[in-house]
């Protein structure tokens, strides 16, 4: 019983990433290349007031990802104004187990959507961009199920929507 549910998500998962023209997982990463505007927070946790300020400052702000370069326009909180290359990205796909039909807490990984308990995390798993730039800059993202990057910073997730690809 366990597989076959697990099978059925697995293929919902599929579908969905087809559905979207995303058919492998490098697709899917070529997927995140375009523009991307930060739009929400969502206050998960505790956090420093100087923490606050700098992320909330960073709404409305956009981030290019292009396959060899990462151009950053103005300044964000997790990154400043400039142009990045040489860039390599990075998926990773954590699944979680089921026990007894349902999704068993084996430490999700903390600051993520599934963690959080959030409802635009996928069922079951975690799907992770990394991004790495030459200066040492490594961003960590999460694909949620409506597509969005979203990361953690300091008690808050922080979502960015795809504006143009």
């Amino acid at each position: 019983m366990k597989k076959i549910i697990k099978l059925f998500f697995s293929i919902i998962f599929l579908w969905g990433v087809s559905v979207f023209g995303l058919n492998a997982k490098e697709n899917l990463k070529e997927s995140v290349y375009g523009v991307w505007k930060i739009y929400k927070l969502i206050e998960v946790g505790g956090h420093l007031p100087e923490a606050e300020m700098s992320v909330r400052k960073s709404i409305g702000k956009k981030i290019e990802f292009v396959k060899d370069n990462v151009f950053c326009p103005s300044d964000l909180f997790f990154l400043k104004k400039g142009n990045y290359n040489p860039v390599k990205y990075e998926l990773k796909i954590r699944e979680y187990g089921m026990e007894n039909g349902l999704l068993k807490n084996d430490g999700y990984d903390e600051g993520t959507l599934l963690f959080y308990g959030n409802d635009e995390a996928f069922y079951g798993k975690t799907i992770y961009l990394t991004v790495n730039v030459e200066n040492g800059w490594e961003g960590d993202f999460e694909i949620s199920v409506k597509h969005d990057l979203v990361t953690y910073y300091d008690g808050f997730l922080v979502f960015m929507k795809k504006i143009k690809s």
